[in-house]
Protein backbone atom coordinates (compact mmCIF):
# COMPACT_ATOMS: atom_id res chain seq x y z
CA UNK A 1 0.00 0.00 0.00
CA UNK A 2 1.38 3.41 -0.98
CA UNK A 3 0.91 5.85 1.87
CA UNK A 4 1.46 9.51 1.08
CA UNK A 5 1.63 12.20 3.75
CA UNK A 6 1.10 15.77 2.60
CA UNK A 7 1.82 18.89 4.61
CA UNK A 8 2.56 22.59 4.24
CA UNK A 9 3.98 25.51 6.21
CA UNK A 10 6.43 24.15 8.82
CA UNK A 11 5.54 20.48 8.39
CA UNK A 12 4.74 19.96 12.07
CA UNK A 13 1.65 17.85 11.47
CA UNK A 14 3.40 15.81 8.78
CA UNK A 15 6.36 15.24 11.11
CA UNK A 16 4.05 13.94 13.84
CA UNK A 17 2.24 11.69 11.36
CA UNK A 18 5.51 10.20 10.08
CA UNK A 19 6.78 9.60 13.62
CA UNK A 20 3.50 7.97 14.71
CA UNK A 21 3.24 5.77 11.63
CA UNK A 22 6.88 4.67 11.86
CA UNK A 23 6.22 3.51 15.43
CA UNK A 24 2.95 1.78 14.55
CA UNK A 25 3.99 0.38 11.14
CA UNK A 26 7.79 0.18 11.12
CA UNK A 27 8.01 -1.81 7.87
CA UNK A 28 5.54 0.33 5.93
CA UNK A 29 7.24 2.69 3.46
CA UNK A 30 6.07 6.29 3.77
CA UNK A 31 6.18 8.96 1.07
CA UNK A 32 6.13 12.51 2.40
CA UNK A 33 5.44 15.54 0.22
CA UNK A 34 5.69 19.10 1.40
CA UNK A 35 4.41 22.18 -0.32
CA UNK A 36 7.72 23.79 0.63
CA UNK A 37 11.25 22.72 1.62
CA UNK A 38 10.69 23.38 5.33
CA UNK A 39 7.72 21.00 5.50
CA UNK A 40 9.58 18.37 3.48
CA UNK A 41 12.69 18.60 5.67
CA UNK A 42 10.62 18.15 8.84
CA UNK A 43 9.07 14.95 7.50
CA UNK A 44 12.42 13.66 6.25
CA UNK A 45 13.97 14.16 9.71
CA UNK A 46 11.01 12.28 11.20
CA UNK A 47 11.89 9.20 9.15
CA UNK A 48 9.97 9.34 5.86
CA UNK A 49 11.35 6.86 3.33
CA UNK A 50 10.90 9.11 0.29
CA UNK A 51 10.31 12.84 0.13
CA UNK A 52 9.47 15.42 -2.49
CA UNK A 53 8.61 19.10 -2.57
CA UNK A 54 6.29 21.34 -4.54
CA UNK A 55 3.12 21.48 -6.55
CA UNK A 56 4.02 18.89 -9.16
CA UNK A 57 5.15 16.44 -6.48
CA UNK A 58 1.81 16.79 -4.71
CA UNK A 59 -0.04 16.19 -7.98
CA UNK A 60 2.07 13.15 -8.97
CA UNK A 61 2.13 11.52 -5.54
CA UNK A 62 -1.59 12.06 -4.93
CA UNK A 63 -2.24 10.27 -8.21
CA UNK A 64 -0.19 7.20 -7.28
CA UNK A 65 -1.28 6.92 -3.63
CA UNK A 66 -3.48 4.27 -2.08
CA UNK A 67 -3.89 6.28 1.12
CA UNK A 68 -3.35 10.01 1.70
CA UNK A 69 -3.01 11.64 5.09
CA UNK A 70 -3.10 15.42 5.19
CA UNK A 71 -4.60 18.47 6.84
CA UNK A 72 -8.07 19.28 5.53
CA UNK A 73 -6.64 22.39 3.91
CA UNK A 74 -4.91 20.28 1.26
CA UNK A 75 -8.26 19.90 -0.50
CA UNK A 76 -9.09 23.61 -0.25
CA UNK A 77 -7.77 25.98 -2.88
CA UNK A 78 -5.61 28.79 -1.42
CA UNK A 79 -5.61 27.29 2.10
CA UNK A 80 -2.63 27.44 4.45
CA UNK A 81 -1.87 31.06 3.67
CA UNK A 82 -2.00 30.38 -0.05
CA UNK A 83 0.42 27.43 -0.12
CA UNK A 84 -2.24 25.07 -1.49
CA UNK A 85 -2.71 25.80 -5.18
CA UNK A 86 -5.79 24.93 -7.20
CA UNK A 87 -3.87 22.10 -8.91
CA UNK A 88 -2.85 20.62 -5.55
CA UNK A 89 -6.37 20.72 -4.13
CA UNK A 90 -7.79 19.24 -7.33
CA UNK A 91 -5.22 16.43 -7.42
CA UNK A 92 -5.82 15.44 -3.81
CA UNK A 93 -9.59 15.68 -4.16
CA UNK A 94 -9.67 13.66 -7.39
CA UNK A 95 -7.22 11.03 -6.23
CA UNK A 96 -8.65 7.52 -6.06
CA UNK A 97 -6.77 7.08 -2.78
CA UNK A 98 -8.66 6.94 0.48
CA UNK A 99 -8.08 10.25 2.25
CA UNK A 100 -7.64 10.69 5.96
CA UNK A 101 -8.16 14.43 6.40
CA UNK A 102 -7.05 15.94 9.67
CA UNK A 103 -9.29 18.77 10.87
CA UNK A 104 -7.23 21.82 11.77
CA UNK A 105 -8.71 25.24 12.32
CA UNK A 106 -5.72 27.03 10.79
CA UNK A 107 -7.02 26.21 7.30
CA UNK A 108 -9.91 28.68 7.53
CA UNK A 109 -12.30 25.71 7.61
CA UNK A 110 -13.96 23.67 10.31
CA UNK A 111 -15.84 20.39 10.31
CA UNK A 112 -19.25 20.67 11.95
CA UNK A 113 -19.67 18.08 14.66
CA UNK A 114 -15.96 17.28 14.92
CA UNK A 115 -14.87 17.41 18.55
CA UNK A 116 -12.17 19.87 19.59
CA UNK A 117 -8.98 17.87 19.95
CA UNK A 118 -5.33 18.72 20.36
CA UNK A 119 -2.96 18.16 17.45
CA UNK A 120 -1.53 15.10 19.24
CA UNK A 121 -5.02 13.59 19.59
CA UNK A 122 -5.85 14.24 15.94
CA UNK A 123 -2.58 12.65 14.82
CA UNK A 124 -3.16 9.64 17.10
CA UNK A 125 -6.62 9.11 15.57
CA UNK A 126 -5.16 9.36 12.05
CA UNK A 127 -2.44 6.83 12.88
CA UNK A 128 -5.06 4.48 14.35
CA UNK A 129 -7.22 4.77 11.21
CA UNK A 130 -4.17 4.13 9.00
CA UNK A 131 -3.17 1.02 10.94
CA UNK A 132 -6.73 -0.30 10.57
CA UNK A 133 -6.70 0.30 6.81
CA UNK A 134 -3.23 -1.22 6.28
CA UNK A 135 -4.21 -4.28 8.33
CA UNK A 136 -7.40 -4.73 6.31
CA UNK A 137 -5.44 -4.33 3.06
CA UNK A 138 -2.95 -7.05 4.03
CA UNK A 139 -5.70 -9.56 4.87
CA UNK A 140 -6.16 -12.34 2.32
CA UNK A 141 -8.55 -11.30 -0.42
CA UNK A 142 -12.08 -12.62 -0.32
CA UNK A 143 -13.38 -14.80 -3.13
CA UNK A 144 -15.41 -11.91 -4.52
CA UNK A 145 -12.29 -9.81 -5.17
CA UNK A 146 -10.71 -12.56 -7.25
CA UNK A 147 -13.24 -12.28 -10.06
CA UNK A 148 -12.63 -10.82 -13.48
CA UNK A 149 -15.05 -8.50 -15.18
CA UNK A 150 -15.54 -8.21 -18.88
CA UNK A 151 -17.78 -6.26 -21.21
CA UNK A 152 -20.22 -8.55 -22.93
CA UNK A 153 -20.91 -8.14 -26.69
CA UNK A 154 -24.16 -6.35 -25.80
CA UNK A 155 -22.12 -3.72 -23.94
CA UNK A 156 -23.05 -4.75 -20.39
CA UNK A 157 -20.45 -5.54 -17.76
CA UNK A 158 -20.60 -8.97 -16.23
CA UNK A 159 -18.41 -11.27 -14.18
CA UNK A 160 -16.23 -13.55 -16.27
CA UNK A 161 -15.82 -17.13 -15.12
CA UNK A 162 -13.16 -19.64 -16.10
CA UNK A 163 -15.39 -20.95 -18.89
CA UNK A 164 -15.56 -17.43 -20.38
CA UNK A 165 -11.80 -17.07 -20.20
CA UNK A 166 -11.22 -20.53 -21.74
CA UNK A 167 -13.68 -19.76 -24.55
CA UNK A 168 -11.93 -16.46 -25.26
CA UNK A 169 -8.53 -18.22 -25.38
CA UNK A 170 -9.86 -20.81 -27.83
CA UNK A 171 -11.54 -18.18 -30.00
CA UNK A 172 -8.31 -16.17 -30.18
CA UNK A 173 -6.21 -19.26 -30.84
CA UNK A 174 -4.28 -18.86 -27.61
CA UNK A 175 -3.14 -22.04 -25.92
CA UNK A 176 -3.40 -21.98 -22.14
CA UNK A 177 -0.28 -24.14 -22.04
CA UNK A 178 3.19 -22.72 -22.63
CA UNK A 179 5.12 -24.26 -25.46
Amino acid sequence: MKIVILDAQGGGMGRQLVEGLKKALPNQPLIAVGTNALATAAMLRAGADQVATGENSVVVCAGMADLILCPIGMVLCDAMLGEVTANMALAVGRSRAHKILLPVSRCQASVAGAPKMSMAEVVAKAVEETVTRVSADSAPPSRSTQQLCRVAPDGRDRTAGLSDIAALFCKQGISPLRR
